[in-house]
């Protein structure tokens, strides 16, 4: 769009201004009918639309040009563009449009960062050197702030992960087995297996005793929850000189890993043994120690220790 071109135009100084005194009205063809004459619109009414036009295509940096009958809706257009956008970008020419950015208003810069401006009438440029612009978040994401918003609506304390005193910054995962067999841990890619506790590791006593008697056994059974290894320590003895005739062992549920025993006197026998037993089997373990005669006292005794995989 653009000015007239035409016989008897005038420039801007001398064209017709509005009257300073009147009543505004609305315009009207007129009615004959009732004797109502119509309305003159006179030059100064159409200066005025065309000035309000000019400015807004002037204001979006656009050349009047009679030749493109859409620069209005351009100008408009190109004025309005940031607004499409949640938090919009910065621009010097909408800052000399507005007279400079109100106070607090919100942009992003180029770099996807993005400002809160600290003055009214801002036109300075986010992130120059005495800028009248601050970070968005500065002052508003406080610790204090994040730990009372979000803090409590966790409903516990998180446990940080590395940042201690040789320690790396390895991914670490805790996590209960699928099958309820107990707490696993991977570090990164590689699976650790489980983790022990003071519980998963027992002791399991044993004794077996008898008087005049030439034999005595003793036996336990357990029934781990998860796959490990059962080291059985015991000694048979007797109070007498008589020598030990034989050590009968029987299991069931337990593999042998190997272990042995010997005779520290010939009324007394002592043994270590190593055996690996599955989860939920029930692993049971009957010793026997038989000597030439009987005794006042024949005994058995031990501990068996159980220790889990981890894996």
């Amino acid at each position: 769009m653009d000015l007239l071109i035409a016989a008897n135009t005038v420039t801007q100084p001398n064209s017709d201004l509005a009257p300073a005194t009147g009543t505004p009205g609305w315009a009207t063809d007129g009615d004959p009918t009732t004797n109502t004459p119509a309305t003159q619109a006179p030059a100064w009414h159409y200066n005025m639309m065309m000035a309000e036009m000019l400015a807004i295509v002037k204001a979006a940096g656009i050349t009047p040009s009679n030749a493109d009958w859409s620069q209005v809706l351009k100008a408009i257009q190109t004025i309005f563009s940031p607004a499409q956008r949640g938090v919009a970008p910065y621009s010097a020419t909408l800052a000399q449009l507005i007279g400079g950015y109100p106070k607090y208003a919100i942009v992003v810069d180029a770099t996807g960062i993005m400002w809160r401006s600290s003055a009214d009438d801002n036109m300075t440029v986010p992130g120059a050197d005495g800028a009248k612009w601050g970070l968005l978040f500065d002052g508003l994401a406080t610790q204090e702030w994040a730990d009372d918003r979000y803090q409590k609506s966790l409903g516990f304390t998180p446990v940080q992960q590395g940042g201690g005193a040789g320690q790396g910054t390895n991914k670490v995962t805790l996590g209960w087995a699928k099958d309820g067999s107990g707490l696993k841990c991977q570090i990164d890619a590689t699976d650790e297996g489980y983790i022990s506790f003071r519980g998963d590791q027992y002791f399991v006593p044993f004794s077996g005793s008898t008087s005049n008697s030439s034999s005595a056994a003793a036996s336990i059974s357990f029934t781990p929850v998860r796959s490990g290894r059962v080291k059985i320590d015991f000694n048979v003895g007797q109070s007498s000189s008589n020598n030990i005739s034989s050590i009968n062992i029987n299991t069931s549920g337990l593999n042998s890993l190997g272990g042995g025993g010997n005779h520290s006197a010939t009324n007394l026998y002592v043994s270590s043994l190593l055996y690996e037993v599955s989860a939920n089997t029930q692993a049971v373990f009957t010793v026997e120690g038989i000597f030439a005669g009987a005794a006042t006292a024949t005994s058995v005794g031990g501990v068996a220790t159980f220790i889990p995989y981890n894996d």
